[in-house]
């Protein structure tokens, strides 16, 4: 409640009890006096009202107004997400859909230091099977190491029907090291099916992001691996 209005209804009332109190009351009709006391509440009533009103109002313009900020913010966050800024950057389920949809990709080249990522019950194999009986050859291309050894009798169960399709491009260390990346995946490298794309994983402490190649600096690796993609051998000949 207001304090002015509070001092006034304070006084108000004693008066009111003044009057009683010295006996004045009995000059005045009690109807007149209950008429000025209904009067006097009714109008403190309607103040207060207002008061609230504006009070409400007031609050309400404050609400509005962080409410605008919030939706500026929002939409300048949605504008920079969907302005192209960060076509580039995608995580491995993005990357999963993208190599589902490759169906007219002939070959897929995988850099990777480890393909036991594409073995066993992980969500790469089933991607692999399904684009093995799309005709899809793969190309995997790693370090000489033990742990290409196991990878190899992994990838044996997931190509176990297409053998052939699974090709394998040892590189001693010291080439390997010599890639521009330790992780690629280059769909349809000879362009031939208008499907050619590039991405490489971010060297990073949180595995699974990827980042898309330019076509310039795709050009530029794949004059790299063509060479030693040229040696590669069957999976059915490890």
């Amino acid at each position: 409640m207001n304090q002015n209005l509070l001092i006034i209804f304070v006084t108000f009332i004693a008066t009111i009890i003044t009057f009683f109190v010295s006996g004045q009351v009995t000059n005045l009709a009690v109807r007149d006096i209950a008429l000025v006391v209904t009067s006097f509440i009714s109008v403190s009533a309607i103040a207060l009202g207002f008061i609230a009103f504006y009070r409400t109002e007031k609050n309400q313009k404050i609400i509005n107004e962080n409410i605008r900020v919030l939706e500026e913010i929002k939409t300048s966050y949605e504008h920079l997400i969907s302005h192209g800024k960060l076509d580039w950057l995608i995580n491995d389920e993005q990357l999963l859909k993208i190599e589902e949809l490759k169906e007219k990709s002939k070959e897929i080249w995988i850099v990777s230091p480890n393909p036991s990522d594409d073995t066993g019950s992980s969500k790469w194999a089933e991607v692999i099977r399904k684009n093995i009986d799309d005709g899809i050859s793969y190309f995997y291309i790693s370090p000489k190491t033990v742990a290409l050894e196991g990878a190899i009798k992994g990838l044996k169960t997931v190509f176990r029907k297409n053998l052939s399709m699974c090709n394998i491009v040892k590189l001693t260390p010291t080439e390997y090291e010599k890639l521009p990346h330790q992780h690629l995946v280059i769909y349809d490298p000879d362009n031939n099916h208008g499907e050619s794309d590039c991405f490489a994983e971010i060297d990073i402490e949180e595995k699974g992001w990827w980042i898309k190649i330019p076509e310039n600096r795709r050009n530029i690796i794949m004059g790299k691996l063509f060479p030693m993609v040229k040696k590669a051998s069957k999976l059915g000949d490890n």
